[in-house]
């Protein structure tokens, strides 16, 4: 009987400890809540001076802060903002907030004095109140936002919030925060709730526009206006040694054509199949005096070796090899882009590089899904869009499976008549007999 009492204490005791850790993880993104957030700090910001001080006007501006803490593309997107900041404040002090993985990318900005990095991730499960990512972003705060004593803070992000920019900008202490309001969208009021106490100045328009756009808006809000749109990259002269060198140790040709396949995505959902990207590789391998190279993450390298493995003839496998400006230093030595919405499309369009982009949406999906190319679609480039030709059930509002799904019925011939058909001069003048390779 001993046993079998012990064994309920301890089921009980069990029990209530989960639901004890349970009730202190709500209370403690309760506590990190927006409102409360802004209820605390508007006090203690009031005691430490930063909102006793009038808010600079836009022509007085000295100190702005810029959070783009999401994907490497988003990033991209941003640099036409980032140059019309500096040309309409050239004498400002600008700091850019990325992610870990963007750093590398901005580094060469000549527009920014500073890049500041943010980690979100967390261990467990995905938490947009996390209250360790508020310890972060408050210590981010305390250690290297408060001493520039920011005149403005701008989160140019339309979307949904997942990356804690809202907080961040409003934890800089600027007296001025502008953003997009949480009622941009169904989906942002649903995952944001809340999200637009934390700013001073919030953009309202629901309109679907480009990434690329919601950020230049947010320029003539401020009284300017973006003189050049097309994004940009910043590239040093090793960045490019050291891209020919790694060329030429994978077996790179010099003197041939490149093709860089993108096989990689934040989304598995936006993975086109290894197995399609190899009938590609072999197809397009029958055009002499073209290469294909393999681009992507660490996390893609298990795709890019299935890739390398069953296509007909070697590729350039140049996966998980390189720092970003290197890949991006890559794919300017390339002739075109093919393959996943992912950074390096927006860094091939912002090297004016053809794109053709395989997306997981179908035609008939709403445009205004995240993962739409209306939104997301690379910028300013011969561009060239292949999608499924219907919805998988389920994905009628566009594909945000947690695995390839949609996409893995766009058809290797649909890619492949994309190609020919964007450049036909380029296929004619390289297939063999003058005639694309197409079927």
């Amino acid at each position: 009987m001993g046993i079998g009492t012990d064994g309920r204490e301890n089921t009980v005791t069990s029990t209530m400890g989960a639901w004890l850790a349970s009730l202190a993880a709500t209370a403690l993104t309760w506590l990190v809540s927006p409102h409360l957030t802004v209820l605390v700090w508007e006090r203690l910001f009031w005691l430490m001076g930063r909102r006793r001080r009038q808010s600079a006007s836009t022509a007085t501006l000295k100190s702005v802060l810029v959070v783009r803490n999401d994907g490497i593309g988003d990033v991209v997107l941003t640099s036409p903002l980032l140059r019309a900041l500096r040309y309409w404040y050239p004498g400002a002090w600008i700091s850019l907030v990325v992610r870990p993985g963007a750093k590398n990318l901005v580094e060469l900005c000549p527009y920014v004095n500073e890049v500041l990095v943010f980690n979100r991730k967390v261990p467990g499960k995905a938490n947009l109140r996390s209250p360790l990512r508020f310890c972060r972003a408050l210590t981010l705060a305390a250690q290297r936002l408060w001493k520039r004593d920011f005149d403005l803070a701008i989160v140019p992000r339309w979307e949904v919030d997942h990356y804690f920019s809202s907080y961040i900008a409003y934890l800089s202490g600027a007296p001025r925060r502008i953003g997009y309001s949480e009622s941009v969208s169904e989906r942002k009021l649903w995952f944001n709730q809340g999200y637009d106490c934390l700013f001073s100045d919030l953009l309202k328009d629901s309109r679907l526009k480009h990434e690329l756009d919601h950020g230049l808006d947010i320029i003539k809000y401020l009284g300017g206006q973006a003189q050049d749109r097309q994004p940009e990259i910043w590239l040093s002269h090793d960045d490019r040694t050291q891209a020919k060198a790694l060329l030429q140790s994978l077996g790179g040709d010099p003197a041939c054509t490149l093709v860089a396949f993108g096989i990689g995505a934040s989304g598995a959902a936006r993975r086109w199949p290894p197995e399609h990207f190899a009938a590609l590789g072999s197809w397009l391998k029958q055009v002499d005096g073209i290469q294909v190279l393999l681009l992507g993450s660490d996390r893609d390298i298990p795709i890019a070796e299935k890739v390398a493995e069953l296509c007909t003839a070697p590729i350039v496998n140049a996966a998980g090899k390189t720092t970003v400006r290197q890949a991006a230093a890559l794919l300017s030595l390339c002739s075109f882009y093919v393959g996943n919405n992912t950074g390096n499309m927006h860094i091939a369009a912002a090297l004016r590089l053809p794109v053709v982009e395989i997306s997981c949406n179908a035609a008939s999906c709403p445009p205004a899904h995240h993962c739409s190319s209306q939104r997301f679609g690379p910028w300013g480039v011969e561009h060239c869009l292949v999608q499924p030709a219907q919805p998988r059930p389920g994905c009628a509002e566009g594909c945000s499976q947690s695995s390839a799904h949609c996409i893995v019925d766009v058809e290797v011939d649909q890619v492949k008549n994309a190609l020919a058909s964007r450049l036909p001069n380029w296929c004619a003048s390289r297939a063999p007999g003058g005639r694309c390779l197409v079927g």
